[in-house]
């Protein structure tokens, strides 16, 4: 487990060189301008709200991290943004290591747009299920249509969202309102990605599909994702 990293010192550097670390070009904020609620470095074993959560994974370094896996220590479970949940982690089924490939698959993205794959938000706290909802329907139109037995079975609010035909309704069940439908993955890439990145955009999004599959086991390996060849380029 990494220390803990030294509190800064109260006062500024008053040349460049004493600056611990160089601009990245991220929104991050220097090491030495650390104040309660703003981007600071995060280290593997760090605690949040009084030692509830413990980092367990992290994306970054120097000065900016960004947590996306933590232990909750006061309810015992795993902690991770809602937008890097897999579906098994909003539908309850088997809990495996394949949660983290779903994650890194979302993060690609991310990463590479500077935008979510999914826009998850919630609006209430106590409505959890609409933001469940909105999760997965969006993963069906960035994605690929949702698996017969999720609307027939797991998913026991389908029928709020899609008819029998399979047919999407509107926000409200009756289907009076126009649903609104996100762009498919290949859409979405082409919007938002560098232009440096044109020639590749077919082997990204290839290699996002074949990580974000619903059923866990059909999802590539960590094994097989060191192996790709985008990896190598």
């Amino acid at each position: 487990m990494a220390p803990m990293p030294p509190m800064p010192s109260t006062t500024l550097p008053k040349d460049e060189s004493e600056w611990r670390f160089h601009d990245t070009g991220y929104p991050s904020e220097w090491v030495e301008m650390y104040r309660s609620s703003g981007f600071h470095p995060i280290n593997l074993g760090d605690t949040f709200k009084n030692g509830q959560y413990r980092v367990i994974r992290k994306l970054g370094y120097g000065s900016f991290s960004t947590v996306w896996l933590a232990r909750d220590a006061v309810l015992v479970t795993i902690v991770r943004p809602l937008a890097l949940r897999s579906p098994e982690l909003i539908l309850g089924g088997k809990i495996g290591s394949s949660i983290d490939i779903w994650s890194f698959g979302c993060l690609i993205f991310e990463l590479l747009t500077g935008v979510s794959l999914f826009s998850v938000v919630v609006y209430f706290e106590d409505d959890r299920e609409s933001t469940d909802d909105e999760h997965i329907l969006q993963m069906n139109d960035i994605l690929e249509p949702l698996p017969d037995v999720w609307l027939q079975k797991t998913w026991t609010r389908a029928r709020k969202y899609f008819g029998p035909e399979r047919e999407r309704l509107g926000p409200i069940a009756d289907g009076q309102n126009e649903p609104y439908v996100d762009d498919p993955l290949e859409l979405r890439l082409k919007e938002y990605k560098p232009k440096d990145i044109d020639e590749e955009a077919g082997v990204i999004t290839s290699l996002i599909r074949s990580i974000l599959r619903y059923e866990p086991s059909q999802r590539s390996t960590a094994e097989e994702l060191l192996k790709h060849s985008w990896f190598h380029e």
